[in-house]
Order: structure tokens, then C-alpha cells, then sequence
């Protein structure tokens, strides 16, 4: 959501960014008509006070095939020209796109040890995933965000079958995040992580110059098999100009 993108980035950064942030992209004098599209997940509770140990954001590009979605840099024409699709809003007059895909094979996946009880309680049946673009201030994608979808849920409309392998950069909905998988895709150490939160936080800064600061957010919710299961990631520069 792009009002919760920016104020999220004000929260964490500095108060006086928020006026900076809260631009939208589609000012109308009436509300939206409701729109049924599934929604983009809210942000994580807990993330108001980031580590910054990291200079680069790991998912600062999403990758749906060999196409590249740079964020805070890719505008939104591209994406529709390239993708199709159609716009679709938020009260608070969020523009975001969203699309889905099938989970990928997991190849980090423990093998089991042995088979299953039937009393034992089995795992949620996933039907894909949902991937959805957040429309920034000046017609960007701003912010990505994906999330494994059960049976009892609506996925949004499918991708194109060469755009179907979605990743935020190493990482991809439904794979293990291991230490192992960690090492193998090269991701850097997190700068957050909670015992007893789901969710693992990667927090970015990297001062352009004196005036020009970048500021990158990922964050990944895993069950308790490790299995990635919500994804967010973030790029927004602020100018203290």
C-alpha cells in the first residue's frame, strides 16, 4: 500500500519524511468503486526499528522470468505493456498491480525422515502465489510483495508462462530458507531476526551523497519448517532537499 509504504519509510527513517512520502499517484475527488481483487497483505507488526547493516536491499530487483522489475525505477507503463494486466486501488488510493504464479520446486526441501501419521496435522495445500507491484509517487514500481496462496484462497490473474519463475532476488515463495540455502544464494547475514517471529528482516541504507539517502526493506515470513511463505520488498530514496 503506497500510503503504508511511506509512512512505514517516515516511521522508520525520520518524521519529517512523512509529507515527503505522502504523495499519491491517482488523486480523485470521489472514492474508488469497490474492487474484489485480492489484497496486498498488511506490513509485519515490529518494524519500527530497523538495524541498518546492510548497504544494498538483496531483492531490490524482481526477477518474473529473465524479465527484471527494478524497484523504485521500472515504471508502471512498462510493467502493463510488458505483463498486461489492469490497475486496481485501495481506499486510501494505493495504485498496485497483481498477478499470480505457480510455486516453484523447492530445492532446499529437508528430505523427510519418515512417513507421516495419519492423525499428524498436514500442511496447508498451496495453489500458487500472488505477487503484487505497488504503484510509488512518480508512476514506479515502488515495492513488491508476494504471498502463498491455500486452497480456501483467490488468486489474481495469471502471468504469462515465461514470466512465471518469480524471484526477489535469491528468494522465492515456498523454498526453505536454510543456512545452507543462505550460503549457496549468496544472501547476506539478516539484520533482524526475532526468536519468536516468523518474520527475518534485511535492512539497506546507502547515502547517495550528502543529500541523497536510499533506503532498501525486505522481509520474508517463514512457518515453522523454515518454508517461505509472505515476501516484501522495498526501495525508496529520499531527497533532504
Amino acid at each position: 500500500m503506497k500510503f503504508a509504504t511511506f509512512a512505514l519509510a517516515a516511521s522508520l527513517i525520520a518524521g519529517s519524511a512523512a509529507a515527503c512520502f505522502a504523495q499519491t499517484t491517482s488523486p480523485l475527488p470521489a472514492p474508488y468503486p469497490q474492487d474484489n481483487t485480492p489484497r496486498p497483505f498488511n506490513y509485519p507488526e515490529g518494524l519500527n526499528s530497523p538495524t541498518f547493516t546492510l548497504e544494498e536491499n538483496p531483492a531490490a530487483v524482481i526477477n518474473f522470468g529473465d524479465f527484471p522489475v527494478i524497484l523504485d525505477q521500472t515504471p508502471l507503463s512498462v510493467v502493463t505493456k510488458v505483463f498486461g494486466g489492469e490497475l486496481h486501488h485501495l481506499p486510501d488510493r494505493t495504485d498496485y498491480l497483481c498477478y499470480s504464479a505457480p510455486l516453484q520446486s523447492d530445492p532446499y526441501a529437508p528430505k523427510p525422515k519418515r512417513r507421516k501419521k495419519a492423525d499428524e496435522e498436514q500442511e496447508p495445500v498451496y495453489i500458487g502465489q500472488n505477487i503484487w507491484l505497488i504503484v510509488g509517487p512518480r508512476g514506479q514500481i515502488s515495492e513488491a510483495r508476494a504471498e502463498a496462496v491455500t486452497e480456501d484462497g483467490e488468486l489474481c490473474p495469471a502471468l504469462a508462462e515465461n514470466f512465471q519463475d518469480v524471484s526477489f532476488g535469491p528468494l522465492r515463495i515456498g523454498t526453505t530458507l536454510s543456512a545452507a540455502a543462505m550460503k549457496k544464494e549468496n544472501l547476506p547475514q539478516m539484520s533482524a531476526s526475532e526468536e519468536d517471529s516468523p518474520w527475518k528482516f534485511w535492512f539497506a541504507n546507502k547515502a547517495q551523497d550528502r543529500f541523497n539517502l536510499r533506503y532498501g526493506f525486505l522481509g520474508a515470513e517463514l512457518n515453522d519448517k523454515q518454508k517461505i511463505l509472505k515476501l516484501f520488498s522495498v526501495e525508496i530514496e529520499f531527497k533532504d532537499k
